[in-house]
């Protein structure tokens, strides 16, 4: 085959499922076998790829590289580092590293010396380059009771990571980490991913095994008190254990032994709590070593012989255990090195800069769960930047299930001021025991705040909102609060310490302490016997800034001008006023042309027009401005309310119309406001004129004759034919399909001619299956659109009415359906002016008479009667032609909604409109048809 060259688009590509490479930026044709340029999970609006159980304890340095990775990127970063990504996927190389290119050029020649010699002496044990053995007993994954085991399907390989993912298997296997067998009930789907060197890394889908596990958690440390345990340091090492994990071998006993996952795998999620408690037993006595999971830190405040004396104590345990260390990632005697995603020296802790580089090139989030993870990744740094609780309220808020996603310009901002907060990220130091420790805190309204220093050198920040029931709380008790929370905050930290609060507020300093609650944080406070000291606020300018985030500009109240239009405050002032008329030439045309029209008035140094029923004159640049004055102090008034309301005191010509068009694109009004008209009008109903066409099924219930909670559940299936009303009513013992399909099979398809259609809402409780197998066509109602299926709606209040005043409790279910059947058949319908039974058999089911049917007036009778009912229905609605692209917002049904709840989700793009009334709406994850009369219009401003 010649070569050949395609230009196209990514996407273009994926839609007409080519085989593509980035190799040579060419596009081979060889049995369809590829390198894809992107996955499709990487595209936008494509589902994901499917991932592992993510397990609850896992590396954070693996946590920090899993989030960059999955965080949204600019266009052009994201599309490169997929094609790297997805290009190449190396071989896994664990091979032995020489140890003298890790001993750092920084030290002198004899301490280099001297380092090479004790990391050679563990070159052939803890450096080998290969996967230990951990030496003890095995470990026997826990599992609750009853294990049920499963055996999954296998995930596809894409062609281009086939070669790889066979090395792969076949290297852990010469590991004896796996071992292949004949037969097993356990099987998990597996896959690959690239590591942030690129090489590979094997993940297992175990969430079925982890749902059946019986973890015992063992505390992992926390990162920030980690970090401050650590004193000022003078050489640091920090090593990353090799493919700690599979060091763990499994027990005969565990599940998956069976298929010989023969080590432990971090996809377990049991795992990191075994491996914790197992590193703790081995170096957690140490007091010169800190260990999160498998990296391990050595520090040493002293000297350099210390420090390998300690290393040498570290190596010795590791051997002793089988451990192996991956030395590629590890740095011996360092100044300065990154630990757990962030950056240590001598002097501190700081956020590292690649990883805040990475965040800067992150784009707008377009949906929660991207927002989700972007919140997870600057809350990872959140101790190293102040302001920490201000800055992210408004995308905190977003991420709430009863908060519809909608991007703001509130929420871009607070965005964009958290990565610039983060890129101004400060120098955490660490704490000298030796030093008194200083505290400075403060609250305003809304927030608490406070800084950890020594000599002047921050230690830690905290800031965090007020709750609403502490925003009600006294100046004097917040402040107070302040100091409590901050203490209790930092206590590893401060407990026991020498410790000066410093606080702007002056009654704090003295110990006239009075209510319960006050009296309780005294104690509290005792605890870590602080002395306290009062500081001017324009002194404590740290922690006020933390408490006091500038919220909007303006004047102190001193300075603040008093020329405004009316005592409450207003969009402009006169001054405002007065320059933007002069400035408008339509209104000074105007004024030329017609000076009969308006008056001047003076206000102070100011002259504006007026109109002469005494109206200010609004000209165009202010208009929008007054208009969203009035409608958000006026607490979204509808459009005759405002427009009457402003007419009072402000006028432009068209300004009506102006106050409808702002009132009908008001996203608020659209979204919360209950309108007292609906749209979608109901479509003119064509009655048919065959009798046993079309059968209307419907579950009823469930019905109880107790308040009592434990009181039996009685369900029926209601069956009616739409011509005659002819209705069959079956008791079910539940609401399953099974239920339902038993039902209609024995009452209505054994007994009757069998229907060409069956009406049914999209309940389980149906099978399509089963409708297909009888011939039968199914005819679904659209979702909570009980007017699709309105006689069996009808039919459902006269059989509850019915069962009602047939005194259930004493009488079984099972004998009250028969009589209520009955009674139905035998009963005149007002519309028909015959009884069921009379248009089915020709005879009355009770005088036993005949009766002859005319069923061209029956019809006729029918379709009056549904068109006069349509007509009253249609005089509540609006009527609206809906196209593809228009936005609508979806009702919720407003039976059990609480009446403060927004009672609309959206809006939502539609996608297809369909001849039956029905649009496809796109939902985000998924596509939803849905009836007109659910939705209304989202209007958007075109401004």
């Amino acid at each position: 085959m010649k070569p050949f060259a395609v230009l196209a688009r990514r996407d273009a590509v994926y839609t007409i499922d080519l085989p593509k490479s980035l190799a040579t930026h060419h596009m081979s044709y060889v049995e369809r076998l590829s390198s894809p340029l992107r996955t499709e999970a990487e595209l936008p609006g494509q589902p994901e790829q499917p991932v592992s159980e993510p397990v609850k304890k896992q590396s954070v340095g693996e946590q920090i590289e899993t989030l960059l990775a999955s965080a949204p990127h600019h266009e052009e970063s994201s599309i490169a580092q997929a094609e790297r990504r997805q290009m190449e996927i190396l071989d896994a190389d664990y091979k032995k590293e020489p140890l003298e290119e890790h001993v750092p050029d920084y030290l002198s020649e004899s301490e280099q010396v001297d380092l090479l010699k004790l990391l050679t002496k563990f070159e052939p044990t803890v450096f080998s380059g290969k996967v230990g053995s951990w030496k003890g007993e095995p470990y026997e994954i826990p599992t609750k009771p009853n294990l049920v085991p499963y055996h999954g399907k296998p995930y596809p390989i894409p062609h281009s990571l086939l070669e790889t993912t066979k090395k792969e298997i076949a290297r852990l296997e010469k590991l004896k980490i796996i071992a292949k067998c004949e037969r097993s009930p356990w099987a998990a789907p597996s896959f690959i991913i690239p590591k942030a060197n690129k090489t590979v890394r094997t993940l297992c889908d175990l969430r079925r095994l982890n749902a059946q596990l019986d973890r015992h958690p063992w505390p992992l440390p926390k990162i920030n008190e980690l970090f401050r345990s650590i004193p000022r340091f003078v050489f640091v090492t920090v090593m990353d254990l090799n493919m700690g994990y599979y060091a763990i071998h499994l027990t005969l006993h565990s599940p998956f032994w069976e298929v010989h996952l023969v080590a432990s795998t971090h996809n377990i999620s049991t795992a990191p709590d075994h491996f914790q408690a197992r590193i703790d037993k081995l170096l957690g006595d140490l007091p010169f070593v800190r260990c999160y999971l498998d990296d391990v830190l050595v520090v040493t405040e002293t000297s350099f012989a210390e420090h390998l004396q300690q290393l040498k104590v570290v190596l010795l345990r590791l051997e002793g255990a089988g451990l192996t260390v991956n030395v590629k990632k590890c740095k011996f005697a360092a100044k300065e090195a990154n630990y757990l995603g962030y950056r240590m020296t001598n002097e501190g802790i700081s956020s590292q800069p690649e990883k805040i580089q990475a965040i800067q090139r992150i784009s707008p989030p377009s949906n929660k769960k991207e927002l989700h993870r972007f919140i997870g990744l600057v809350n990872y740094y959140r101790d190293v930047w102040p302001q920490r609780a201000h800055l992210p309220a408004p995308l905190t808020r977003l991420t709430s299930k009863l908060v519809p996603w909608e991007w703001s310009i509130e929420h871009q901002t607070a965005f964009d001021q958290l990565k610039a907060s983060m890129q101004r990220s400060t120098l955490l130091h660490f704490p000298d025991y030796n030093l008194p420790f200083e505290v400075y805190t403060d609250a305003s309204s809304y927030q608490l705040g406070g800084v950890v220093s020594q000599d002047g050198k921050p230690l830690a920040f905290y800031s965090r909102k007020l709750t609403a029931a502490q925003k009600n709380y006294s100046v004097m008790e917040q402040e107070l609060l302040s100091i409590v929370e901050i203490l209790k905050e930092f206590r590893t930290m401060l407990f026991g310490q020498r410790i000066t609060v410093f606080t702007d507020h002056k009654n704090l300093s003295c110990s006239n302490f009075t209510s319960g609650r006050v009296m309780r944080w005294r104690l509290i406070i005792e605890e870590f016997g602080p002395i306290i000291r009062y500081i001017k606020g324009a002194v404590n300018t740290a922690a006020d800034a933390l408490s006091r985030l500038p919220q909007t500009t303006g004047h102190d109240d001193g300075d603040q001008e008093c020329n405004v239009l009316h005592e409450q405050f207003y969009p402009l002032t006169h001054e405002q006023l007065a320059q933007a008329q002069h400035e408008d030439e339509t209104l000074q045309t105007a004024l030329a042309q017609k000076p009969q029209l308006f008056q001047s008035k003076s206000f102070g140094n100011y002259t504006v027009l007026q109109s002469k029923a005494g109206q200010l004159i609004i000209p165009v640049v202010l208009r929008s401005a007054v208009m969203n004055f009035y409608h958000e102090s006026l607490l979204h008034p509808g459009m005759n309310r405002m427009f009457l309301t402003m007419s009072n005191a402000v006028y432009w010509p068209g300004i009506r119309r102006a106050v409808e068009a702002y009132v009908r694109v008001c996203a608020t009004c659209q979204k919360w406001k209950r309108s007292p008209k609906q749209y979608g009008r109901l479509p003119e109903k064509i009655h048919g004129r065959e009798r046993w066409t079309d059968v209307a099924v419907d579950e009823i219930g469930p019905y109880s004759y107790s308040d009592e909670p434990n009181a039996p559940k009685l369900y029926a299936l209601t069956m009616i034919k739409l011509a005659t009303h002819w209705i069959e009513i079956a008791p079910v013992p539940d609401a399953t399909a099974k239920s339902a399909a038993m039902a209609l099979d024995e009452f209505w398809l054994c007994r009757y001619p069998r229907p060409l259609r069956i009406v049914h809402d999209q309940g389980k409780e149906f099978f399509q299956e089963m409708l297909e197998s009888y011939g039968v066509k199914s005819k679904p109602t659209t979702v909570k659109t009980p007017q699709a299926n309105a006689v069996l709606e009808r039919v459902h209040q006269v059989i509850g009415n019915m069962v009602r005043t047939n005194r259930l409790d004493q009488q079984l279910w099972t004998e009250v359906l028969p009589s209520v059947a009955f009674a139905i058949r035998a009963t005149v319908h007002t519309t028909l002016c015959a009884s069921p039974a009379q248009l089915v058999f020709q005879r009355d089911m009770i005088a036993d008479t005949v009766f002859t049917a005319h069923w061209a007036t029956i019809y006729s009778r029918q379709q009056r009667q549904t068109r006069r009912e349509n007509e009253r229905e249609n005089r509540a609605r609006l009527n609206h032609s809906y196209k593809v692209g228009d936005l609508v917002l979806l009702l919720k049904s407003i039976r059990n909604l609480p009446k403060l709840a927004q009672p609309t989700e959206g809006p939502f793009p539609i996608t297809a409109v369909h001849s039956n009334d029905t649009l496809t709406v796109d939902r985000g994850n998924y596509e939803e048809t849905i009836n007109s009369r659910r939705v209304k219009p989202y209007f958007r401003d075109q401004a």
